[in-house]
């Protein structure tokens, strides 16, 4: 008896350790904290989701759902609708909302669709929630990548700025192509940092599928055409600061692979290019009531002025001291922080003007902002009095 008791001791010892051991990883305990965050984003995002039933005044989720509904009552997989062209959105809806026709009411969404509205809107907003709640953990993760670590203060910015919230619950391509711009960064990153092939590969991919999804997407392959770049400076070869040839070769092979995902993701741009140039003509038109006639520098400070009403004195003054980080740092990947910028003046081109076109375009203050925040940090970690007062002004 006495040795079994002695081998039940141990024994618990022993998983005791393990469990210590496991608590103490820093890999679980980021699990935890992601797992933590991603739960916190989705309630966040979950709360108001029914807004506006049993109405529904949001004219651009029809222009997603509609589409979904009339390639199920042709079986068929065009939606013959390329506005955005939002290919993405609709491929994944019709299995998404089709299968949840079958679960809840035994039969296809083409024979379900316009008696259930409401319940199939709230299925196709808690989708968007879900991928809301998704950015920042992919702004997290981007976050580590740099030697002065800002995850966490960028994981709670993009957790908590009120516009990727308040477009978690609409049916729009905004916040889905928002999640793909920040993983083509992380993967440039990674591909710079790691010098490996899977890395740009998989950022060329969702370059394409970010494309596929909302047209402006296309202007995501120049993050790859940059990352190429630094890449042909990091593998230079004796007497030699630049590889052309390296360069050359990854380009094309991206390119190509760009292409070849694009086609995979959306074949009916391909097929159908021609309504995809009346398309594209039509979204680029000028003159739409309430967002036209502000002009380039109009544009650009309209998208300013909305980031500003939804921000505060703090995460401003964060921004310029993010900006000042990211020139004294002397990572090369930091430039890659300068997208959302670069897409903000390309797309204030347009003659008309959104708030969800800008969703892209913040990521720079607030990747700016999070650096901010870590670089300060780092700045006061040996001094403790500093380092609590600047915990007070943070939180």
């Amino acid at each position: 008896m006495k040795k079994n008791n002695i081998r039940q001791i141990l024994n618990q010892k022993q998983i005791w350790k393990k469990t210590k051991r496991i608590i103490l990883d820093p890999k679980f305990k980021e699990v935890v904290f992601l797992s933590f965050l991603f739960i916190t984003s989705f309630m966040i995002r979950r709360i108001g989701l029914k807004f506006g039933f049993p109405l529904l005044t949001h004219p651009d989720e029809a222009n997603t759902l509609n589409p979904v509904y009339h390639m199920t009552a042709n079986r068929t997989f065009n939606p013959s609708d390329f506005k955005r062209p939002d290919q993405i959105h609709y491929f994944i809806y019709f299995f998404y909302l089709n299968l949840i026709s079958f679960i809840k009411f035994g039969k296809s969404l083409a024979q379900t669709f316009f008696d259930n509205q409401l319940a199939f809107y709230f299925y196709a907003r808690l989708l968007i929630a879900v991928i809301g709640s998704i950015i920042p953990i992919a702004a997290y993760k981007i976050g580590k990548e740099f030697k002065i670590d800002f995850s966490i203060p960028a994981a709670l910015l993009f957790a908590f700025f009120p516009y990727y919230v308040v477009h978690s619950h609409f049916i729009t391509p905004d916040i889905t192509i928002t999640l793909f711009t920040l993983l083509i960064i992380l993967f440039s990153i990674r591909f710079i940092k790691k010098r490996e092939d899977k890395q740009i590969f998989l950022a060329t991919i969702f370059a394409a599928i970010n494309t596929a999804e909302k047209y402006p997407g296309l202007l995501s392959y120049g993050i790859i055409i940059v990352a190429i770049f630094l890449y042909a400076f990091e593998v230079k070869s004796p007497n030699i600061n630049f590889n052309f040839n390296i360069f050359i070769k990854k380009f094309l092979t991206t390119l190509g692979l760009f292409i070849l995902a694009l086609f995979i993701s959306a074949p009916n741009v391909f097929i159908e290019y021609g309504n995809v140039i009346d398309s594209i003509i039509l979204e680029s038109r000028s003159t739409h009531l309430g967002a036209d006639n502000l002009g380039w520098g109009g544009n650009i400070l309209f998208y300013i002025e909305q980031f500003i009403v939804e921000s505060n004195p703090i995460v401003i003054l964060f921004i310029f001291i993010g900006l000042f980080a990211s020139i004294t740092i002397t990572e090369k990947t930091s430039i890659f922080l300068l997208y959302g910028l670069i897409y903000c003046v390309i797309m204030s081109k347009l003659d008309l003007h959104w708030v969800r076109w800008a969703l892209p375009m913040y990521t720079t203050p607030l990747l700016l902002a999070s650096l901010g925040v870590g670089y300060l940090w780092h700045l006061t970690q040996n001094k403790k009095r500093l380092k609590y007062l600047f915990t007070v002004i943070v939180l």
